[in-house]
């Protein structure tokens, strides 16, 4: 059996290669209006790091080194580029890489081995959470070859993201809350759906209540948890203020002018939107919260509810429909599986289940017909709520094509709903039922599930054409 540490590595080498070779054998495509990172003309291995500069990428490229001086750099969070910027500068004494390569260079180191950790973090929350080694182990490896696989690669938050987001869930299931509210934290400091970390937190302190005496100082631990989620984000609109919305301020956007400028980047069609540059503040700094990071998402990326049900996005609907019916899916089975556990139960056992206190006699098995125990739909149930919360949140306010690598750096319970839907138990092959035979097919739907989109995400993204 194949350890998670080396099929993770193993996984991040393919990818690399794959984009690599990718990009060298295929014409980029040139889309409209996208940011492109420019390396200088003396960076020598330039044509092995551009397709990892790709989309959001160059954005992150360009506060990393930078910082926030454009209004729409506001949309990325500080943990990654900051992180990036510090990995670069501890690089450049070693290499004869030019600034350029050395960031991209850092970003990649940082993903990678934060996805490596991620993996690992995903493998013993899983043990602890399902209480079932093999499955956190297929999990585990599941994760490794994630429909979103090149962004975990790229220079993107989602691997920093996950390994914040896995290991302080798991921090949490090992009882040590303190440690855990940190790296939740700076999970929060990453990607601004880490404040749904916070319902988490406040589930594992009603967990943990009933073994906490009166006067423990342990008890502070939840409101520090949630305060510290919450540092990131106001962070982020004070910092956005203060820069954006001062009398004598001066910000520039999209323009190809602005960006022309600074020597290092250049805009794709500059047509669309002009230079930018004012001395007065946007009418969002008179808002009763003024959040630059909700500015510039409905100004630059029209986020906001229902806005991206339009005819002309049916494609990315599409591609977002096998992360939703994995959401759906799992909701449908833990319900079932509660339903069938809770039958003649009072409310406060069905609460006393979910908290995980001694409540429930019997009725661990497996409803028949299924891979999932009722005990361990008790034990997923907060996290599966989380994951159908993201869910709607991307479906109906994201750009939807965004859910596959939202929900897979955030969502711990899709690779453990991915495992159970492709493990091979021996009643599933003997029988023909229908509900078994959909298990067999569903192993099938998930594999193959994960290895189109890796293969043809690798592909399109190294290349410059949309993707997740």
């Amino acid at each position: 059996m194949v350890s998670v540490p080396v099929a993770a590595a193993l996984s991040r080498f393919l990818v690399l290669s794959l984009a690599v070779i990718s990009d060298l054998l295929l014409p980029d495509h040139a889309p409209q209006g996208a940011l492109h990172y420019a390396f200088a003309a003396d960076c020598r291995v330039a044509p092995l790091l551009r397709p990892f500069t790709r989309w959001d990428s160059a954005h992150f490229l360009e506060v990393a080194q930078n910082g926030w001086r454009h209004e729409w750099s506001h949309a990325f969070f500080p943990l990654y580029p900051l992180m990036t910027r510090a990995l670069a500068a501890l690089l450049a004494p070693f290499t004869s890489l030019c600034t350029q390569e050395a960031f991209v260079v850092a970003g990649l180191l940082l993903s990678n081995t934060a996805f490596v950790v991620a993996a690992c973090s995903l493998h013993e929350l899983g043990k602890h959470v399902l209480r079932d080694a093999q499955l956190a182990h297929r999990a585990a490896l599941l994760f490794c070859v994630a429909p979103a696989s090149i962004f975990f690669s790229s220079l993107y938050s989602e691997s920093v993201f996950a390994a914040a987001t896995f290991g302080g869930l798991l921090l949490l299931e090992l009882g040590s809350p303190w440690t855990a509210c940190l790296v939740l934290a700076a999970g929060s400091g990453c990607r601004a759906n880490g404040l749904l970390n916070a319902p988490l937190i406040l589930y594992h302190a009603a967990c943990s209540s009933a073994r906490r005496r009166r006067g423990d100082r342990r008890q502070a631990w939840p409101a520090v948890g949630e305060a510290l989620q919450l540092v990131a984000q106001l962070a982020s609109v004070v910092v956005g203020y203060r820069r954006l919305c001062g009398a004598s301020t001066t910000r520039s956007g999209w323009g190809a002018a602005a960006l022309a400028a600074e020597g290092t980047h250049e805009i794709a069609d500059p047509s669309p939107t002009p230079t930018g540059l004012a001395a007065t503040p946007s009418s969002w700094c008179d808002d009763r919260i003024p959040d630059a990071y909700s500015h510039v998402q409905e100004a630059y990326w029209n986020v906001g509810f229902l806005r991206y049900f339009q005819s002309r996005q049916l494609p990315n609907f599409i591609l977002a429909t096998p992360a939703l019916l994995l959401c759906l899916d799992a909701c449908r089975t833990v319900r079932a599986q509660l339903v069938w556990r809770w039958r003649d139960t009072s409310l406060s056992d069905k609460l006393l289940d979910v908290l995980r206190m001694p409540s429930m006699k019997g009725r661990t098995q497996h409803l028949k017909g299924d891979a999932l125990s009722a005990e361990q739909a008790a034990r997923v149930a907060v996290y599966i709520g989380q994951w159908a919360v993201l869910s709607a949140i991307a479906f109906f306010f994201s750009h939807i094509q965004i859910t596959t690598r939202l929900v897979g750096a955030a969502c711990a319970p899709l690779y453990w709903h991915m495992a159970i839907l492709s493990q091979p138990p021996r009643a599933y092959k003997k029988s023909k039922r229908p509900l078994l035979k959909w298990k067999l097919e569903g192993r099938v739907l998930v594999h193959a599930h994960s290895l189109i989109y890796v293969f043809a995400g690798t592909v399109l993204h190294a290349n410059f054409f949309p993707w997740t």
